[in-house]
């Protein structure tokens, strides 16, 4: 945290980074700090070969709405999340 912005240290320490752009980075950074730590983990646990079983990947589907599943896994539909 630098000044109750989600900037990492290194960069709030930098004496060149100027207070505006600390404000700026700070709504992005975030939601994307955690995003990152997200994918940090999903490498690790593919690295584990910890993959979803045939019967999560249904349960995920089965929540859809049902236009997201008309279409290929490969070219899902636009804004189609699990509930």
């Amino acid at each position: 945290m630098c000044g109750g912005l989600a900037i990492p240290k290194g960069i709030c320490e930098k004496p060149n980074v100027s207070r505006v752009a600390k404000k700026a980075c700070g709504p992005h950074l975030e939601w994307r700090i955690p995003q990152i730590e997200d994918l940090k983990a999903a490498v690790l646990a593919a690295d584990q070969d910890d993959f979803a079983t045939d019967a999560e990947v249904s349960a995920v589907v089965a929540r859809l709405p049902r236009k997201c599943t008309s279409r290929t896994a490969a070219k899902p539909a636009p804004r189609c999340r699990a509930a």
